[in-house]
């Protein structure tokens, strides 16, 4: 324990030393799960996470933000009166915890597969410095505790050696809290023991009933588990439409580079990647099991007892490595077309396959270990001292080598970068937010929720909006954090549908009614934080034109937005357009038009329950993928456009597709490609998304050419209808007898 306490003080100083005054990232997922935690233990008082996705929040579970730790922290706080500093180093205290109890629960696996303790300490170090867990680190920090797999491991080596209940009321109860520390976590720990079970019912010469009693007591500790983690979210958790399908089970697979090269490690070019899959088992392993191979084939040629090998290690465990690599790589499901059985449809939601290699990364670094403790102890025997120590003493250095990278990656990530980032976060020396609230006549209280510009919405899988404004958001978090004020925002796992399609509707412009100005409580203004390296839209903009501006911090422009005057503005301009559209008589008219306009309602296909009008295209079941060409005269000058299309996609998993715009000039040279995905669709009806984009049409382009993502085996959509390209600066009404669409956004319908 004293060395495992070092060893992780060496690695992680700041984190153990300092760990109340420093941030490990400020962009992405490393600042919003910390945000989850930290706005979480400050403000909230239950498992109800209330920092995002205002007014309706979040069940903490699905934030990353350790719930767990988080919960616990809150009891601290309110019986303490912790402070924001204290609540701070719990954070990171907790993740060098779990840093040095890997350790120590590596060490205790070694000791008990015979290796002697000295030996087992180097080893033990030398397997969670190289863990690909550690890479976790810089976002998904829940993910980063090291030590659930070897808990778990050597709970199970135990029970498989003693058969006493004990170990399954502590796999259990284990299951249980990881839940809480990140949910993936569960899944890893379901995997290892769901596997060890397997094997044992398999494996071994017990007989049927001796068996089924065996592996008795570990089931029915993974059922209570997960009874009780469901049961923990069904009395908690009120939200019933959050994704059960989402994108991404194949996406983030193992592959072979992922075991057999790292960026960390200096003994391999710089230029290779982490992945979600990524589990380096390091060079001394990769020569230690092509030995190990060659020794198993030796003996099974001359007919010796395989059981146990040469390492005194029972080869189930190499078996359940096997099994846990083989779903890492996304074997099995490949093999069932893609797509799991409903019965294993939960999961679905443990998406990043890749992350189940970390079971097989240390099943087989510790058999490393124990395979050379026994070759060294087996050369002993034989007088061959200076081979013995020669073979173990050069795999030590060369494992030291490789893992040397590896510690300086995670010194790097929690040194003194991280303390500047800390006192950024806080504003501390350069102003704060209170401050400028404070000179320009407000506190927080004067408010009810920051919305942060651009609007970055992340977690319903149909929606994913301006997920290249992770940086606003971080500085939107820091004003949260500060001030106390909720986000309307949220850059979430699971959010509700519903609530995603309500939020979209904020940023969709003038025409569109936001319902998420009825479920609001209070009057009170929005804060708006506008980070102003990002580029804004012509529809986000028009909340800017609403509100007032207060002030500067630290590159964000700060105003205040009623939502009264929102609402009292949608209001106008909706009443504006449909007394324009009842002057006239046209089916399409173009109001101050500047340049032209291309439109197709598809009243003449065969989908009978259109989105507007009389029909709709229905999926194309074929290769060919283009659904409309527009030539006109070469426009003379660049011109701003918006493109728009209804699209309507199913209400069960995340397919949702994507259009390409493709502008030619006359000579047939391609100028320009806009890509149109329908998941930053901001207004909807029901299922039916209206996907859009603004962007700039070259000067000289001379024909539009428009294109579908097409999946015929798969559809990612159900039909279209109603496609428009305008000016952006112009009105566009379109009627059918009383229904009505202004900028293809529906008024009314018939």
């Amino acid at each position: 324990m004293v060395f495992a306490t070092l060893l992780a003080t060496l690695v992680l100083t700041n984190m153990v030393l300092e760990p109340s005054h420093m941030i490990i990232g400020l962009d992405g997922d490393s600042i919003k799960n910390f945000y989850t935690y930290l706005y979480h233990t400050l403000y909230d008082n239950n498992l109800w996470f209330t920092g995002m996705n205002y007014p309706y929040g979040e069940h903490a579970i699905y934030t990353d933000g350790m719930p767990a730790l988080s919960t616990f922290v809150i009891w601290m706080r309110d019986t303490f009166h912790l402070q924001h500093d204290t609540i701070v180093a719990a954070f990171y205290v907790t993740l060098a915890l779990g840093y040095g109890l890997g350790i120590f629960y590596v060490y205790k696996l070694f000791v008990h597969f015979g290796v002697k303790p000295w030996w087992a300490i180097a080893f033990a170090g030398l397997v969670i410095i190289l863990s690909p867990q550690q890479t976790r680190l810089v976002g998904h920090f829940g993910l980063g505790m090291l030590c659930v797999i070897p808990m778990l491991w050597y709970w199970l080596a135990r029970y498989d050696s003693t058969a006493h209940w004990r170990y399954a009321v502590y796999v259990a109860v284990f299951g249980f809290v990881i839940a809480f520390i990140h949910p993936y976590l569960l899944a890893v720990s379901f995997l290892f023991a769901g596997a060890y079970i397997l094997t044992c019912f398999f494996y071994g010469k017990r007989t049927f009933r001796e068996r089924l009693l065996f592996i008795c007591p570990l089931a029915l500790a993974l059922i209570i588990a997960f009874a009780g983690v469901k049961g923990v979210l069904y009395a908690t958790d009120p939200v019933k439409d959050r994704p059960t399908h989402p994108w991404g089970l194949l996406e983030y697979c193992t592959k072979m580079e992922d075991l057999t090269a790292s960026p960390l490690s200096p003994i391999w070019r710089p230029d290779v990647s982490i992945s979600e899959g990524f589990a380096y088992v390091g060079v001394v392993t990769m020569a230690v099991v092509a030995v190990s191979l060659l020794i198993t084939a030796v003996m099974l040629v001359q007919r010796k007892k395989v059981e146990n090998m040469h390492t005194g290690m029972s080869s189930k465990w190499l078996l359940i490595a096997g099994i846990a690599l083989l779903i890492a790589s996304g074997a099995p499901i490949e093999w069932m077309g893609g797509e799991l059985p409903p019965y294993l449809s939960a999961f679905r939601q443990f998406r990043t396959l890749g992350r189940f290699a970390w079971i097989c990364y240390y099943i087989i670094t510790v058999y490393t270990g124990v395979c050379l403790y026994r070759w060294f102890a087996a050369l002993l025997q034989r007088n061959r001292r200076v081979a013995a120590y020669g073979m173990l003493l050069l795999a030590v250095l060369l494992w030291v080598f490789d893992a040397s990278g590896y510690v300086n990656f995670l010194r790097h990530l929690t040194g003194q970068r991280s303390r500047q980032q800390y006192m950024q976060y806080f504003y501390w020396d350069r102003g704060d937010p209170l401050t400028m609230l404070e000179k320009s006549g407000y506190t927080p209280d004067s408010f009810q929720a920051i919305i942060s510009l651009p609007f970055m919405y992340i977690g319903t899988d149909k929606l994913w909006l301006h997920e290249d404004g992770d940086r606003a958001l971080a500085q939107a978090t820091g004003i949260s954090v500060n001030t106390g004020l909720p986000m309307v925002n949220a850059m979430l796992a699971r959010t509700s549908w519903q609530q995603g399609f309500k939020h979209a509707k904020l940023i969709a412009g003038p025409f569109v009614h936001k319902p998420l100005l009825d479920d609001i409580q209070s009057d009170k203004p929005f804060l708006i934080s506008y980070f102003t390296e990002n580029e804004m839209d012509e529809d986000s903009r028009y909340l800017l034109r609403m509100a007032d501006s207060i002030g500067w911090v630290d590159g964000c422009k700060i105003y205040k937005l009623y939502p009264a005057r929102l609402r009292h503005e949608d209001e106008r301009c909706i009443d504006s357009a449909l007394a324009i559209a009842a002057d006239i008589t046209a089916r399409d008219s173009c109001i101050a038009c500047t340049a032209p306009f291309f439109i197709v309602h598809y009243d003449e296909k065969e989908y009978g329950k259109a989105f507007w009008g009389r029909g709709a295209e229905t999926h194309m079941y074929k290769s060919e993928d283009t659904l409309v060409a527009f030539d006109m005269q070469p426009m003379v000058n660049e011109s701003r456009y918006e493109f728009s299309i209804w699209v309507l996609v199913n209400d069960v998993d995340y397919r949702s597709p994507a259009f390409h715009l493709k502008l030619y000039d006359t000579a047939g040279n391609m100028l320009k490609e806009e890509y149109i995905p329908a998941k930053i669709s901001t207004d909807n009806h029901g299922m039916w998304l209206r996907v859009s984009k603004y962007f700039s049409m070259p000067a000289g382009t001379r024909r539009m050419v428009c294109q579908v993502d097409n999946n015929p085996d798969k559809p990612d959509y159900i039909a279209i209808d109603e496609l428009l390209i305008r000016p952006a600066d112009a009105l566009m009404i379109s009627k059918n007898g009383n229904a009505v669409l202004a900028n293809n956004h529906l008024l009314k319908k018939q």
